[in-house]
């Protein structure tokens, strides 16, 4: 260990925990304004590491110094931040009626997935089983693609054309894309995003019919999708139309309710919630 990478009583420093520590002091007093010492004092600090801190949080915009005094604040970015934080963390709890009815009006698994832009994949956050002995079970917190079932399709055609397109070469590189041609592939796309769901029969389950919408967030960024899984002996044409009507209708209600302003909305048309 370098001298360095020690504090003053020979403890390893920890620049990230540190700020942590600091901002966190700042966001749980009453008070709007706090000085360096104060806040090394509360947190047992040195006033050069607290010092230190707060210049990481100003650059990083969650922290700001008055001018022409001493003293930091809270920042208005961070307030952006935690509106954001807040809303993707609440999705699961104000998803959870609209997966609710979902199974009421069908019996059948409902699931709800969440995308991660960074990893450009999914993961299933929360599910409701049906009823009935033969249903399908879905491990939760579990990765997975966005290109193979309806599931992630139903996100893949919302996302901005660039961000899809790097998806679908980089599955045609691992050699995992389950369409045998980039034309193909662009068709489904552009009908599932017309459309407004997806509909795929055995494509990641051997006999299962999913059936996926996507959902959007305040900014109208897709942000996940409702799935609907149903063993195909239980699905027929005539009742498939149905069943799309149900995920649509309470995936569109769950992206109102995170703020979401739909192109139905936009025209003026009929709610679906």
């Amino acid at each position: 260990m370098t001298p360095e990478s020690v504090n003053e009583n020979g403890r390893k420093r920890d620049p990230v925990a540190r700020a942590f520590q600091v901002l966190t002091y700042m966001i749980e007093q009453p008070q709007i304004e706090f000085g360096v010492r104060e806040i090394a004092k509360a947190c047992e600090l040195q006033p050069s590491t607290v010092h230190r801190a707060l210049g990481s949080l100003i650059e990083s915009g969650v922290i700001v110094q008055d001018e022409g005094s001493d003293n930091y604040r809270v920042g208005l970015d961070l307030l952006r931040l935690w509106s954001l934080t807040h809303k993707k963390a609440d999705i699961r709890g104000l998803a959870r009626k609209r997966l609710q009815a979902v199974v009421e009006a069908c019996n059948e698994t409902v699931i709800l997935g969440l995308y991660d832009r960074r990893r450009r994949q999914m993961l299933r956050v929360d599910s409701i089983e049906s009823s009935h002995p033969l249903r399908y079970v879905f491990d939760l917190f579990q990765w997975t693609e966005i290109y193979r079932g309806a599931s992630g399709l139903s996100i893949l055609a919302n996302l901005p054309d660039d961000e899809c397109a790097e998806i679908l070469a980089a599955a045609e590189r691992a050699g995992d894309s389950p369409w045998p041609g980039r034309a193909l592939a662009q068709a489904e796309i552009d009908r599932i995003r017309e459309q407004g769901y997806a509909v795929t029969r055995g494509r990641r389950i051997p006999g299962a019919v999913g059936i996926s919408a996507p959902i959007f967030d305040h900014q109208n960024d897709v942000v996940g999708s409702f799935i609907l899984t149903v063993p195909e002996q239980r699905i027929d044409d005539a009742r498939l139309p149905t069943y799309v009507d149900l995920v649509v209708k309470e995936a569109c209600a769950l992206s109102r309710d995170l703020g979401a302003l739909l192109e139905q909305d936009r025209k003026g048309g009929p709610s679906r919630d």
